[in-house]
């Protein structure tokens, strides 16, 4: 449950717990992982502005099968697919063309490194 005093740090607690069960194998999330994909939400959000980043929306077949390349937690929705998007980009992860095309559709934001 989220703590209505504290939400970021109770989505950084549900967050670790939702990509250590449905992040790629081949990837081990730390907290620096849980850290970016929470800012992402928040970018996002500043991002696209309130009332439009609370306009959720389901990813298309063709989308949720780009974005289990970045992890399983990603096609969930819009909203986690910009939040595992920024992530990796903060981790410094290569990132495929077609992903950063829905990324940038949904309205997420390059991060400057």
């Amino acid at each position: 449950t989220r703590s209505p005093t504290y939400p970021i740090l109770s989505g950084i607690i549900s967050s670790f717990q939702a990509i250590e069960k449905n992040i790629k194998k081949d990837r081990t999330p730390d907290v620096f992982q849980i850290i970016y994909h929470e800012l992402g939400h928040s970018l996002h959000s500043q991002n696209l502005g309130k009332k439009e980043y609370n306009k959720m929306h389901k990813l298309t077949e063709k989308e949720q099968e780009i974005a289990t390349t970045i992890s399983d937690y990603a096609k969930t929705n819009s909203h986690e697919f910009v939040a595992e998007v920024h992530a990796e980009l903060m981790s410094g992860h290569k990132i495929s063309d077609d992903v950063m095309e829905i990324y940038k559709k949904y309205g997420g934001s390059i991060p400057p490194i």
